[in-house]
């Protein structure tokens, strides 16, 4: 499926010539009307959709820190003797200047552009076990922040059955077992545990893209292109009548945005609640995702929000 182009021209306007600002308050739902929209379905099940954003208030550095980070080790190891001068990736000299010298190479993607996760840690740990340990390190110096102590509360309450996403940190499970909670850990090695349905008690916890533990991590455009089956059918049945509440996540791995644009071609009754910041743009590819879950007869909305734990300390 194409993510990208299907809903793209179904603004809901004639002839798409609505405003960017209008096209925005088309498919925004306010945080304030989220949190009350959650309240008075509590009968529906809630399941929770984290990316690499949800995990920076814990220590585990976004996507685009990741990207700089590889950027500046290539950067290093062909310049030796300048780590002192490099230390610092705040400094928006540092990174302009490691950019200047990527881009001087001319074998490396431009800046920003989509595919740049993928070559990059590619580039900089070809072996699949050095990416491995990359995340191990970042994950032993975590530490789960306030956003996922509530997100177990809510799991006690029942409202959230299930935590899905991309994320290697197994942050939840961590903070789960701590709670009266039965954390049920599901990767790709482990994928026959997806058959279980949660009850009470219990909080299914799915790594889309593997588990630095056990699995061998997905984290490379062609790795990401071969997503498991078993897990994205799984999500795809869950969505049918679970609410959606997504966040931390940008819409980056087309394998992923794939599979939510096939749930959200289904029947059902589950609402997707996209909560992005509150002062950026909605991406194109979560706008189509909204418009094409809507041409199907699903709820879709955009919630601008001030990130996972501000979004948990609402709901709980």
């Amino acid at each position: 499926m194409d993510v990208g182009s299907d809903s793209l021209d179904k603004s809901g306007t004639a002839g798409g010539a609505a405003s960017e600002t209008s096209a925005r308050e088309v498919l925004t739902l306010s945080l304030d009307a989220f949190v009350r929209s959650i309240g008075v379905r509590r009968s529906v099940p809630v399941t929770v959709f984290l990316g690499a954003g949800a995990s920076t208030s814990s220590g585990i550095p976004s996507a685009q820190m990741c990207i700089l980070e590889w950027k500046r080790r290539i950067f290093l190891t062909n310049n030796p003797g300048l780590e002192d001068q490099f230390s610092e990736l705040s400094l928006d000299g540092v990174r302009r200047r490691i950019q200047r010298w990527l881009d001087q190479q001319g074998c490396y993607p431009n800046e920003d552009t989509a595919d740049e996760y993928g070559y990059y840690i590619r580039q900089c740990f070809p072996i699949s076990d050095d990416r491995r340990a990359f995340f191990a390190e970042l994950v032993r110096n975590a530490r789960p922040h306030v956003g996922y102590r509530l997100l177990c509360h809510l799991a006690e309450a029942d409202i959230i059955r299930s935590v899905w996403g991309p994320n290697f940190d197994g942050l939840v499970a961590r903070v789960a077992a701590n709670f009266k909670l039965s954390p049920i850990e599901v990767g790709i090695s482990t994928q026959k545990r997806i058959d279980h349905r949660p009850t009470k008690g219990e909080l299914l916890c799915v790594s889309m893209h593997g588990d630095y533990r056990y699995d061998q991590l997905k984290n490379t455009p062609d790795e990401l292109q071969n997503q498991e089956a078993a897990l994205r059918d799984a999500l795809i049945a869950d969505l049918r009548d679970s609410s959606l509440l997504v966040s931390g996540y940008s819409g980056r791995d087309r394998s992923l945005m794939e599979t939510l644009f096939d749930a959200y071609a289904q029947p059902g009754g589950g609402v997707l609640y996209w909560c992005g910041f509150s002062d950026g743009d909605i991406p194109e590819t979560v706008a189509a995702l909204i418009r094409h879950a809507r041409s199907h007869g699903r709820q879709a909305h955009y919630v601008p929000s001030l990130g996972f734990d501000d979004l948990m300390i609402r709901l709980r």
